[in-house]
């Protein structure tokens, strides 16, 4: 049996099964390796998956072998399924201008975040007044004996100055944690683009997406079908790691 067409076959299947329900489709894109898997090469099989954050459903995954890596590999996972009006989150390895074009060509947004492996990109969005800028979302949790603070800060994207195909928003996360015994301090930015307007997307909304999509990061897990099956759809218990 042909393994991919088998899952390209169930995703389909899958992605009709779930198109409804109230919001947009929201689907994370996090690349893992199964624990107590080797492949030919003694390396640990990699797979890289889309979960829908509302429902937390595997859409699907697929191999990333060591002749690749995930940046192509996302824009083949994404070719299986209609994503015209998604909005898809990824980590900072997907930001970058060919991926951004593919989603945005197809009728999707995306929400990326950004890290030093884009430099230019990054310290543009460092640039902005973001003192001037008024907070538009905070939240506020304590859990595993941490209280965090988060604040988002969104700027329209006007001019030159931020190169990035299809942003409109720049973004700023900041989060504050402090250990609840000892009271130790830790602070944290994170600067993300979207390809979202104000108008088609509170901030409200986008700092949720932000926080499904690291929430995905830590939780999702995935099932090995078999030593040599390169791709699979589902959900498992087993913990995988990043």
């Amino acid at each position: 049996m042909d393994a991919d067409a088998l899952d390209k076959a169930i995703g389909h299947w899958m992605w009709r099964k779930t198109t409804g329900g109230r919001g947009r489709r929201v689907v994370s894109f996090d690349g893992k390796s199964w624990r107590g898997t080797r492949a030919g090469d003694g390396r640990a099989i990699h797979l890289l998956a889309g979960v829908c954050q509302r429902l937390g459903v595997i859409m699907g995954h697929i191999g990333v072998d060591t002749q690749t890596n995930e940046i192509p590999m996302l824009r083949e996972l994404l070719a299986r399924v209609d994503i015209d009006g998604m909005i898809i989150t990824a980590d900072a390895m997907h930001t970058n201008r060919d991926t951004a074009t593919y989603i945005t060509d197809l009728g999707g947004h995306y929400l990326l975040t950004v890290k030093d492996n884009q430099p230019g990109l990054r310290k543009a969005l460092k640039k902005p007044p973001w003192h001037s800028v008024r907070t538009h979302d905070r939240t506020r949790s304590c859990r595993h004996g941490r209280e965090e603070t988060r604040t988002l800060k969104a700027l329209e994207i006007r001019g030159p100055g931020i190169e990035f195909r299809g942003a409109r928003l720049a973004l700023k996360i900041t989060r504050r944690r402090v250990d609840a015994r000892t009271r130790k301090f830790q602070s944290a930015t994170v600067y993300a683009i979207t390809s979202l307007s104000a108008d088609e997307a509170t901030t409200r909304q986008v700092a949720a997406w932000l926080r499904g999509h690291w929430h995905i990061e830590n939780r999702v897990t995935l099932r090995p079908m078999s030593p040599s099956t390169k791709t699979g759809v589902g959900s498992a218990p087993a913990p995988a790691h990043k």
